[in-house]
């Protein structure tokens, strides 16, 4: 003890010196440790850039800025595919205003079948509305999605009503929101919703809606109506067609008369003797015969072949409605 009180400066020394070398025993472990993680994480680098050098084509900046200028080409492209398939315009409304709406719609869908002669399922078809036709109160999450089918379902009947289609047999559309739980009339819950759900393509930008069109017609209505969805200016595309056809009634038929349906067939004609002459009298010995000949009767014609026999179809119209995407917030 005396030798420390005489010598405190260097004990103290000492002392501190024995504390820094432990603090840098411990700090150099540590520190071992975490160059190891480092050297570990440095590799993974090394090898994602050797990667990337062997890679054809090399990424160096010539071929970059190439390819941001082809990835502004493809935006251009998809901005001018999105103006082309312009959406259905659909009136922004919720509530009692869509059901004013929808009431007013029906009407001139029903209307507007009746002035084109195309038949419908029933009188007051609801064109696959038949729950909201009921309902009085809709949820929220039921918009916009339901005036945009609504919208939809109208432009593709007037394409059906403009081709004079027969008879329309059903439209199906996708469940929208929570109107799918609600109960309407027996028997329309199949024939309204179809088995489906709304597409997003992130990478176009767009949302389809698909729907599914059931109708009547011969096959020159079934071209007119694919032609109106081509040269529509919506976006409404025609992704699949499925055609039905029955054996075609049997009808009497006259021999030299081609069996055309929805055309009577005339009875055949009896040769009958030219006016005011009774029956041919034998000519008598050396005197010419006078007088009109007896019209000569042709023997039977070879029977006509039916060109077009036109039956009626049931068509199936597989349509998907285009709309771009709302921008994610």
């Amino acid at each position: 003890m005396r030798w420390i009180k005489q010598n405190l400066v260097l004990a103290v020394g000492g002392i501190l010196t024995v504390l820094l070398l432990a603090y840098g025993g411990y700090y150099l472990f540590d520190n071992i440790g975490k160059n190891k993680e480092v050297e570990e994480e440095l590799g993974k680098y090394q090898a994602s850039l050797e990667q990337l050098y062997n890679q054809k084509p090399f990424p160096s900046p010539t071929n970059i800025s190439a390819a941001k200028k082809e990835l502004g080409s493809v935006r251009g492209a998809m901005s001018k595919a999105q103006q082309n398939f312009a959406p259905v315009p659909a009136e922004k409304v919720t509530g009692l205003a869509f059901k004013t709406l929808l009431d007013t719609t029906l009407y001139e869908l029903q209307k507007g079948a009746d002035f084109a002669g195309v038949g419908l399922p029933d009188k007051g078809y609801a064109f696959s509305f038949s729950n909201e036709k009921i309902a009085m109160q809709f949820p929220p999450s039921s918009f916009p999605v339901l005036p945009e089918q609504l919208a939809e379902v109208k432009a593709m009947c007037e394409i059906l009503y403009g081709a004079k289609v027969n008879k329309l047999v059903s439209i199906k559309r996708v469940k929208a929101g929570e109107m799918s739980s609600q109960s309407g009339p027996p028997g329309t819950a199949g024939a309204d919703y179809l088995d489906a759900k709304i597409q997003l393509d992130p990478v176009l930008g767009m949302t389809f809606f698909p729907y599914q069109l059931q109708f009547e017609s011969f096959t020159t209505e079934l071209g007119t109506v694919l032609e109106s969805f081509s040269k529509s200016k919506y976006g409404l595309l025609v992704k699949g067609v499925m055609v039905e056809s029955d054996p075609p009634a049997a009808a009497a038929t006259t021999p030299g008369q081609p069996n055309v349906p929805g055309r009577p067939v005339p009875p055949p004609r009896r040769p009958s003797s030219p006016a005011g002459v009774g029956a041919a009298k034998p000519p008598q010995a050396g005197v010419a015969p006078t007088g009109p000949k007896p019209a000569a009767i042709a023997g039977p014609k070879e029977s006509l072949t039916p060109v077009l026999n036109e039956k009626l179809i049931k068509v199936t119209l597989l349509v998907q409605s285009a709309r771009p995407s709302a921008p994610a917030k």
